[in-house]
């Protein structure tokens, strides 16, 4: 294989509704002051609002992206609204209580995104040329109802190429919270986040690293995986009793629980290839021996180790002990939400400032980016670009 391989970067980002605030803060980061002058992602895999991030990023458009973002959350996130106008939520809450159950049961969603597909429609007209252009890779995730099968979606696909919009919106509609998308209307299947079953997309960007022309090309220097919600199993602090409260917190349980089984993944499949490369370094003239090997573990794992291609990982995502550091950094913006004190615990100060999934605080959001930048200066460090 050629020696004048390119190295380069992979980026996943995972879900978390408007927690992306998080990770485009941490991407800001990476952008600013780790990625040296003019370099990009040539990896970058997303699912639900990593999706939209990914969609961005893979064009190179982070300034664009920064700014819908900043925008975004100065209006209260207007790219997703309640479905049903608060009137009307009191006209049902009058009438007779079947009245609201049969509404309720006729919708597909509480919320609507038109607006997100209209900014989406303008950002990504020209995806699929930019990424064929300069040899990008990404990949979003979905899922189908019908099936309930995972995807990944390569736009520049045939399958896919026409229908880029409608796959980035399918990715971000958290069940239940917004409506599936229809990408194929002859098959009639419905699209949801793909987050449900791959919160980080690590698979997706393995399976990219296999193909032949991206080998022949590029060699996987590093990865850096960007989260929106905590991982650690230590307690929140905080007692749940209203329905998005609800909602947002098992979604953040879920997210963890899924990510962890990427995580476990990820790691196995690295140390498959570690194994590969140390054992045919120390055995160049055992072939036949070390294929039965890899027909074996293929055999057990599902796992092809003789294709497989990794790097080392970065892992950014909010760590609750962190968010008093934060409060007293020169990153936290306008000063802290409320006095810290020196006795105030971190993580409790963290649940009640951070925000939710589905939350419209612009004081929150604002602080949860720049806490994205805060984690990502914590964990990767910073250079000065030339």
């Amino acid at each position: 294989m050629s020696n004048n391989r390119k190295n380069v970067k992979a980026l996943i980002l995972s879900g978390g509704g408007v927690k992306g605030t998080f990770q485009y803060g941490a991407v800001d980061h990476i952008y600013n002051h780790v990625l040296e002058k003019g370099e990009k992602f040539k990896i970058v895999c997303g699912v639900s609002a990593g999706a939209l991030t990914g969609s961005i990023i893979a064009q190179d458009k982070f300034q664009l992206g920064k700014d819908i973002w900043m925008n975004q959350i100065k209006k209260r996130v207007p790219a997703f609204k309640m479905k049903f106008p608060i009137f009307a939520l009191i006209l049902y809450g009058i009438l007779p209580g079947i009245a609201l159950l049969i509404k309720l049961k006729n919708t597909d969603s509480l919320f609507k995104n038109e607006k997100l597909r209209k900014i989406l429609n303008e950002v990504c007209k020209d995806l699929v040329q930019i990424l064929e252009r300069d040899e990008t890779y990404l990949r979003l995730g979905i899922v189908e109802y019908q099936t309930g099968e995972y995807k990944s979606v390569d736009p520049t696909s045939s399958k896919y190429r026409d229908r880029v919009v409608d796959a980035i919106v399918a990715s971000t509609s958290i069940p239940l919270a917004f409506p599936p998308v229809r990408i194929n209307k002859k098959k009639g299947y419905q699209y949801f986040d793909g987050g449900v079953i791959n919160m980080t997309p690590f698979k997706d960007m393995f399976d990219i690293t296999r193909q032949p022309d991206f080998r022949k090309k590029y060699n996987l220097e590093s990865i850096y995986a960007v989260l929106c919600s905590p991982i650690s199993n230590r307690e929140s602090h905080q007692y749940y009793k209203g329905l998005f409260d609800i909602a947002s917190r098992t979604l953040d349980i879920l997210c963890k629980e899924i990510y962890l089984n990427d995580k476990e993944v990820f790691d196995r499949t690295n140390a498959f290839v570690w194994f590969r490369d140390e054992i045919e370094k120390k055995f160049p003239d055992k072939k036949e021996e070390l294929e039965k090997i890899y027909k074996q573990i293929l055999k057990e794992t599902d796992i092809d180790i003789k294709k497989y291609f990794t790097s080392t990982c970065k892992v950014i995502a909010p760590d609750p002990e962190k968010w008093k550091d934060f409060l007293e950094s020169d990153l936290y913006p306008d000063g802290p939400q409320v006095p810290v004190k020196k006795n105030d615990n971190s993580e409790k100060l963290f649940w009640k400032q951070f925000p939710s999934t589905f939350s419209k605080d612009p004081k929150k959001l604002m602080a949860a980016y720049h806490f994205g930048m805060f984690m990502a200066r914590e964990i990767l460090g910073s250079k000065k670009q030339l």
